[in-house]
């Protein structure tokens, strides 16, 4: 059963499609239903940070970001997103945080090895290094650090 964040508080009528980012949503199948989910960039106007707004195949609609920290990750503020696109399911992704630290490519521990058992968001910072993939797991939404 896909448990969703009870942290997250913002109200869907103080969230605007973002006019800023291209493409500004994506679809996959994020909690493994089968059925399409839609996450789309969005603007909170009540404090102009921006987020995600996921809507399930199921109806249900959850949030991260907008002016809410999520994930554990220190922001609140997804303005910085300049890839964002679908991280199939299947695909592996190495995690480069251990124990708070960044690890090279080349001491990367198995387990820091994850394969995405549903679809995933892949987000970078557009012209620099930093991002991650937000997936679910055990009905709980998880960052993979990327770079």
């Amino acid at each position: 059963m896909l448990t969703l964040p009870s942290e997250n508080k913002v109200f869907n009528d103080t969230l605007v499609l973002s006019k800023q980012h291209h493409p500004d949503a994506v679809f996959c199948d994020l909690d493994g239903d089968n059925l399409s989910d839609t996450v789309k960039i969005v603007r909170n106007t009540k404090n102009s940070k921006y987020g995600l707004k996921i809507s399930f195949g199921n109806k249900k609609v959850t949030n991260l970001g907008a002016g809410e920290e999520f994930l554990g990750q220190g922001f609140d503020d997804l303005s910085w997103i300049g890839v964002f696109e679908k991280a199939p399911k299947g695909s592996v992704y190495w995690n480069t945080i251990d124990d708070g630290e960044i690890t090279a490519d080349i001491v990367l521990d198995e387990k820091n090895k994850i394969k995405l058992a549903n679809d995933g968001i892949f987000i970078h910072q557009a012209e620099s290094c930093g991002g991650g993939v937000i997936y679910l797991k055990n009905g709980k939404f998880q960052w993979i650090q990327q770079e």
